[in-house]
């Protein structure tokens, strides 16, 4: 999926980005919108919100063309963003037709990071809410190196950067990635 496309049909793009920590959710939320306003080179209006629910907290982030309202609450989002798997399985109904980019928590993993992609992760999730989704990313983000700072965390800000804008099909300069560089 690329942003551009989902603009080019509906005038707008909605992110929401649920579960983990608060501190957390809003400093991945940052993240998002910063790669979003790069992408955006002042063509497009970007809103964003931060609220707290029962879990955590839930970000939301919306990009409009000029003539849209830039309206980041209530919509049913193009990308669904979780950090956990309780988060993903909280927001089942938000799953149906989005674009769901899937955090893992690793915070109990030995391996760390590089479980985050694993096959035994992805099977935390039910095989038939796995299967309603329109496509997913598994990345890693996690919650350990989310709480990072220093050296460590700068080159953890650009890979996850970096990732966020292939699952928006944004290249690194802005303009909508090719297949080969999303795949």
């Amino acid at each position: 999926m690329a942003v551009e496309s989902v603009i080019g049909r509906q005038g707008r793009f909605s992110l929401k980005i649920v579960g983990g920590y608060r501190p957390n959710v809003r400093k991945l939320s940052s993240w998002m919108e910063d790669c979003l306003a790069d992408y955006a080179c002042g063509r497009y209006r970007i809103a964003s919100s931060l609220e707290t629910s029962g879990r955590g907290g839930v970000a939301h982030i919306d990009v409009a063309q000029a003539g849209f309202d830039v309206d980041v609450c209530g919509r049913k989002a193009d990308l669904l963003v979780a950090l956990d798997v309780p988060a993903i399985l909280d927001h089942d109904a938000l799953l149906d037709g989005n674009t769901v980019c899937l955090v893992a928590d690793t915070r109990d993993d030995e391996d760390g990071i590089e479980h985050a992609l694993s096959d035994e992760l992805r099977e935390r999730v039910p095989k038939l809410l796995r299967k309603r989704r329109a496509s997913g990313y598994w990345l890693p983000f996690c919650e350990e190196f989310l709480e990072l700072e220093g050296p460590a965390f700068d080159g953890k800000l650009i890979a996850a950067q970096g990732a966020t804008c292939k699952v928006m099909g944004i290249n690194g300069s802005g303009g909508v990635a090719g297949f080969d560089e999303i795949t």
